[in-house]
């Protein structure tokens, strides 16, 4: 289960990420250890995070590094998906107030979001929202 979360704000992009990787043979494993970063720094005006298939994401990293903008990234990752890899992928881009999410094929804009495990939001907008 991956969450990746992002707001647009003010003119700054904030996003937050776990390190977990899912292994179905091996659901108690450390993200310390046995974890991966799901959020990169493309250039000094792009930046990428992912959730799902790792592997598929590593396959397309090299041409996603490549790419010089949001639209270009996603269309990468599109291919890749075309291929049978299954990732979801936000791209924010230094001068967009709207953060790009690919979720499931679907490409949508918006100020802030997330990509992976919907339940796993849930969870997160509750304890965030939470009255102290």
């Amino acid at each position: 289960m991956s969450l990746v979360i992002a707001k647009a704000h003010k003119g700054k992009i904030y996003i937050v990420g776990d390190t977990a990787l899912t292994y179905h043979n091996n659901p108690g494993a450390n993200p310390f250890v046995s974890g991966c970063l799901k959020q990169y720094r493309v250039n000094e005006r792009l930046a990428v995070a992912f959730a799902g298939d790792t592997a598929g994401f590593r396959d397309a990293c090299s041409d996603i590094f490549a790419s010089t903008d949001s639209s270009e990234i996603i269309e990468v990752a599109r291919k890749a998906q075309k291929k049978g890899h299954e990732f979801d992928l936000l791209v924010a881009e230094v001068g967009n107030d709207n953060i790009t999410f690919l979720k499931a094929g679907v490409v949508s804009e918006g100020s802030s979001g997330f990509i992976g495990d919907s339940e796993a939001f849930g969870v997160f907008q509750k304890h965030s929202h939470a009255v102290v």
